[in-house]
């Protein structure tokens, strides 16, 4: 008997979840330091944690623990309030799975390797599905890993909480039952709802892992079949045919870190006007971007003054960093982006797709700038992002941003956290915190 593509990714996944590999669990524990302190920082520039109002007051078993609050609430409110608190700083990477999976290890009261080999296991399913269906998602104007996050949200749930196999494929055909479309336009449009992206897939994934073990299950064609969301998203006919999935590799070790709090469409060309050393904007006549097509294509569909908004255009980033001397987790406020400095400089940039950038099927993240002075001197830059896969983040540089992040914070601490302490114990200030 032939298993659905869901199928045979629980399979796996209930197998795999024993034999995470020392490298993986590692860049899993790389992965929850950041998002962490992202969370925390998050928290700060709001002003307020503001989905403690929104979700954690409400009444519900089973528990988890707020990261920022160390409160306890309703498991999936949790899981979605972790995440999106830091959303507005546009820094977080990787599978959306790893606030989902903290919580579903409190209920189980795992041990926090147990949480990294459930966060390695679903970031190989995430890349499995991103490969897939992940350009067929933006064509439709879809964000990928918002709709996508929900196969890793439920796998990495569903493998902390020790779910058969059975009942693992069950919740992960349940959640992409109901997995978000989540439209591009709210980035691009600058609407606040866009926070809620990340956590949502998160809050979804974590309820169905738990009612997949009451017997709640979706279809198991949901991916491959007829009237099915791979069908949707390809434009394919009746005669769909997923790839093999053929796990060769650990993709969690090969995530890189946004450097930048800001869309990665907007890092190469930073990283470039950085390595000039950032003139002084009195300076500076013109700056002309070259870079690849869908960055391009994100900074021209950027709409409005938006934190949100801006965040994904090139032209206003460069702007902010010139003006600022850097760009920071402060730069993207209302205050800032109405600065007149700004806007007169944001007009002197143009941004334009070189074609040794353009190749089919490959996304090249890389820029070239050219910086023309009012002396009439004229500099050229070229760079992909920093913390790309070419010069990925060092243990160090992303510990440190964790200190820097969660500076005045009661920030738990899961860079020296032993494996077998329990994910209870961690989050609620023990061991590690």
């Amino acid at each position: 008997m032939n298993l659905s593509v869901v199928e045979e990714l629980a399979k796996w996944a209930y197998a795999a979840s024993e034999t995470v590999p020392p490298t993986a669990r590692h860049a899993a524990r790389r992965l929850v330091l950041d998002q962490v302190g992202i969370a925390h920082a998050g928290a700060i520039f709001a002003g307020t944690h503001s989905t403690q109002k929104l979700f954690l007051g409400k009444a519900g078993n089973p528990k988890a623990t707020d990261w920022v609050t160390r409160r306890s609430a309703y498991a999936p409110y949790v899981a979605l309030g972790n995440r999106c608190v830091g959303d507005a700083l546009e820094l977080a990477v990787g599978p959306e799975c790893v606030a989902s999976a903290m919580a579903a290890a409190e209920v189980a009261d795992s041990s926090f390797g147990d949480l990294l080999r459930a966060i390695a296991v679903a970031a190989e399913i995430d890349h499995y599905a991103r490969s897939w269906l992940g350009e067929g998602a933006e064509q439709h104007g879809l964000h990928a890993p918002a709709m996508l996050g929900t196969l890793s949200a439920t796998t990495a749930a569903g493998v902390a909480l020790r779910l058969n196999q059975d009942d693992l494929a069950g919740a992960l055909s349940g959640a992409m039952s109901l997995t978000p479309c989540s439209p591009y336009v709210s980035f691009s449009h600058g609407v606040s709802g866009k926070t809620l992206y990340g956590g949502w897939s998160q809050m979804l994934g974590l309820s169905f892992a738990l009612w997949g073990s009451t017997g709640m299950h979706g279809p198991t064609s949901v991916l491959e079949g007829t009237r099915a969301v791979g069908q949707a998203l390809l434009d394919a006919d009746e005669s769909l045919e997923p790839p093999k999935f053929q796990p060769d590799a650990w993709a969690i070790t090969g995530v890189t870190f946004k450097r930048y709090p800001c869309n990665r469409a907007c890092h190469p060309a930073l990283t470039a006007l950085e390595s000039i050393g950032l003139p002084d904007v009195s300076s500076v006549k013109t700056i002309d971007v070259f870079t690849y097509p869908y960055a391009v294509a994100l900074d021209r569909r950027s709409h409005g003054l938006s934190p949100t908004a801006s965040q994904m255009n090139i032209r206003r980033t460069l702007a902010l960093a010139l003006v600022r001397g850097g760009l920071d987790s402060a730069a993207y406020t209302p205050e800032m982006l109405s600065d007149p400095r700004i806007v007169d400089l944001e007009g002197r940039i143009t941004v334009e797709v070189d074609p040794s950038y353009v190749r089919s099927g490959v996304r090249i993240r890389r820029a070239r700038i050219r910086v023309t002075f009012v002396n009439g001197r004229i500099v050229e830059a070229e760079s992909g992002p920093q913390w790309g896969q070419d010069c990925p983040a060092t243990d160090d540089e992303l510990y440190q941003r964790f200190l820097t992040l969660t500076t005045g914070c009661d920030a738990f601490n899961p860079w020296f956290c032993d494996e077998s302490t329990p994910v209870r114990q961690l989050v609620g200030g023990g061991e590690g915190g």
